[in-house]
């Protein structure tokens, strides 16, 4: 919902109906779906370092039975 800073803020917001239902609720999908490409993202970079760990520490593994 959209909260106005001044009376001109106040005229438009009423003149334009911009706290309307369809438009606050756009307004809160849209927010919601930059949230998920920020988490979306986040979990992507994590999985990634942890995918190099793993390759790092088979590496060891396998170089540590070679010398076995």
């Amino acid at each position: 919902m959209l909260s106005p800073l001044t009376e001109t803020g106040i005229f438009h917001i009423e003149r334009l109906q911009l706290n309307r239902p369809q438009l606050v609720a756009q307004r809160l999908r849209k927010k919601r779906e930059a949230e998920a490409e920020c988490t979306y993202a986040a979990l992507l970079r994590r999985f990634t370092e942890l995918e190099r760990e793993l390759a790092k520490a088979l590496a060891e593994l396998e170089r540590l039975q070679d010398k076995s």
